[in-house]
């Protein structure tokens, strides 16, 4: 075993610390979602809903990611919708809050 510079411990196998690399991989995945939610608000792109409660609002670019940070283990049935203030009413309120405060964070 070894630790990487953050002080994970890996496999001596293994190249890079896979802690490293899923957090690495989760940052950017929150990174691009200003510019495809921008897009979203505009009317460009539809969120995709769970259909299952809680309806979670899935992430751009992933199938297991939500909003409000929470991984789901398999991918849902979704449904597809526009951005409106209707639609946040209808979600998890983490998402509700998650996604309100990236468009806040556009908006400045």
């Amino acid at each position: 075993m070894r630790a990487c510079a953050k002080g994970h411990l890996y496999q001596d196998e293994l190249l890079h610390c896979p802690t490293c690399i899923a957090e690495k991989n989760d940052q950017a995945i929150r990174d691009v979602q200003a510019m495809f939610l921008a897009t979203a608000v505009a009317g460009g792109y539809a969120l995709r809903v769970a259909k299952k409660s809680p309806r979670h609002v899935l992430m751009f670019k992933s199938d297991t990611r939500i909003f409000c940070g929470t991984n789901l283990d398999a991918k849902p049935q979704i449904e597809y919708t526009t951005y409106s203030t209707e639609t946040l009413a209808k979600v998890c309120p983490g998402c509700r809050v998650a996604i309100a405060s990236a468009v806040e964070d556009l908006t400045q």
